[in-house]
């Protein structure tokens, strides 16, 4: 009886077990199925809401089994990208690539980045809650593109930023391969596409604005010349060296701004050569460049000194309006590519104006650059006793 009823036991657990087997793959054929029509209705309808313009530019499939669907406008650039888990079917959000523990530490990394790309103004904008961002990922890099970026001024131009693996590959969740070589994207890198221009600033240093216009110009990528007199530049080393360590350049505007037409030559050589004394004190190295106060110089002059004489092609007349929205209008007016514009770092109104500037020349497709920048993207040499009013081509 005892081995009967043992008996019926294992043949009850014998079928049991063989149904088991039976059904289990139905299910598992069952769930593929549904993983296949989730798959294919979520693919529909990206493709059908990417009707409007966009184009399907690129299908990239990762290691951990999602794929990552890049759509492009080609009227206007702009990237809409969508991942996809192949295992579930379902639609999932970009932060799937990167490790959730990492998750801070690529959001840092994207924000050093954008700070070396773009100006304050389009970061700041970029960092604001409405923005959506939109990945695509390649096989050694990330591309991150910024979607209804609202800046003042308005820039108009797709934003992204490219991010090489070196730079996150702790962070991200799936195989991928490393440059041996890269460069991160930088807002002073030459770009074709761009008009170029020079700012430049006479009679500094100024203690009151000399600081701000140089923080201007570094938030919005810019990068200027500042033309110091040597008497100024004596009591106020600091500022010296705050314009030169901040990536601007630095020329003569001789020592007490004097005519030089109207000097002998024992004061002219004090005018020219005490200056450079002056600045090698201070940074250890000599002028390049000079300006002539009042722009007034001879062959004689220029015959006599190893400097490039530097003048200017946009007179904003700063000195004499002193209006911040007279300086804004008439820079934006007049200015064209390979100017050398004139103004002066001693009035607060031109600190004021030059705020206001620089995010509209930027959207407008200038980059404000210093006077040797210029010529050298220009691709003339400046040389010594010679002078430039423009470095137009």
């Amino acid at each position: 009886m005892n081995e009967k009823y043992n008996s019926l036991i294992v043949s009850i657990v014998s079928l049991l077990i063989l149904i088991i087997l039976l059904i289990i793959p139905k299910i598992n054929e069952g769930k593929k199925v549904g993983v296949k029509d989730r798959f294919n209705n979520n693919l529909k309808t990206i493709r059908s809401t990417m009707s409007k313009g966009f184009k399907l530019e690129s299908s990239n499939y990762l290691s951990n089994g999602i794929i990552n669907y890049v759509y492009k406008n080609d009227k206007n650039g702009n990237c809409v990208t969508f991942f996809i888990d192949n295992n579930t079917g379902d639609v999932v959000s970009y932060r799937r690539i990167i490790k959730s523990k990492f998750n801070k530490d690529f959001n840092e990394v994207e924000q050093r980045l954008l700070n070396e790309k773009y100006p304050k103004f389009i970061v700041d904008a970029i960092n604001q809650n409405n923005v959506t961002k939109y990945l695509e990922v390649k096989d050694n890099e990330i591309i991150i593109h910024y979607s209804n970026v609202v800046s003042t001024p308005y820039y108009s131009e797709p934003i992204y930023l490219i991010i090489n693996n070196n730079e996150v590959s702790k962070y991200l969740n799936y195989s991928f391969s490393l440059d041996e070589t890269y460069k991160n994207e930088s807002a002073y890198e030459y770009d074709p596409t761009k008009q170029y221009i020079a700012f430049s600033f006479d009679d500094g240093p100024s203690r009151n604005n000399t600081f701000d216009i140089v923080n201007y110009l570094e938030n919005n990528k810019s990068h200027a010349t500042f033309f110091m007199l040597g008497s100024f530049m004596n009591p106020n080393p600091d500022i010296v060296k705050y314009v030169k360590e901040h990536g601007m350049e630095i020329g003569s505007h001789t020592y007490s701004h004097t005519n030089l037409k109207k000097l002998k030559a024992n004061k002219l050589d004090e005018e020219v050569y005490k200056t450079n004394e002056v600045y090698n004190s201070i940074t250890g190295e000599n002028l390049k460049l000079l300006r002539p106060p009042y722009g007034s110089m001879n062959d004689k002059i220029k015959d006599s000194y190893p400097y490039s004489f530097i003048l200017w092609s946009v007179d904003t007349l700063d000195w004499k309006y002193k209006d911040s929205d007279y300086l804004y209008d008439y820079v934006i007016n007049n200015v064209s590519d390979g100017d050398i514009v004139l103004m002066h770092d001693i009035h607060q109104t031109t600190k004021i104006g030059v705020e206001k500037i620089l995010p509209e020349l930027y959207v407008r497709g200038y980059r404000v650059v210093s006077v040797s920048e210029l010529a050298r993207i220009k691709g003339i040499e400046l040389t010594p006793n010679t002078k430039y009013r423009s470095l137009k081509k």
